[in-house]
């Protein structure tokens, strides 16, 4: 999943155990990767009002153009470059 609004954007992928998060400079900028254990959602990973949560947290903050392994293999299996992504998401703003 992919959301842009006003100049940011947050691209999301899943795929247990791992959900992958990748935000703009003004969101939360670069990669996060999160362990989702059976008994949660990604959501459970993703909610809170200060910033972006540590529960779950396996890799990050990570610089966009630096994909964290899990994050990769993430990517690779949906059939998207991994070496493309970061060109394909700045392309809507910081």
């Amino acid at each position: 999943m992919h959301a842009v609004a006003d100049g940011r954007w947050t691209f999301v992928a899943w795929q247990r155990p791992h959900l992958a998060v990748a935000g703009s400079r003004a969101m939360w900028p670069g990669w996060r990767v999160y362990r989702v254990p059976p008994s949660a959602t990604p959501e459970s990973r993703l909610i809170g009002g200060e910033g972006p949560p540590r529960v779950g947290l396996v890799a990050g903050p990570v610089p966009l153009e630096r994909t964290p392994a899990a994050a990769r293999e993430l990517l690779e299996r949906a059939g998207v470059d991994p070496a493309d992504l970061p060109r394909l998401l700045l392309d809507h703003g910081p």
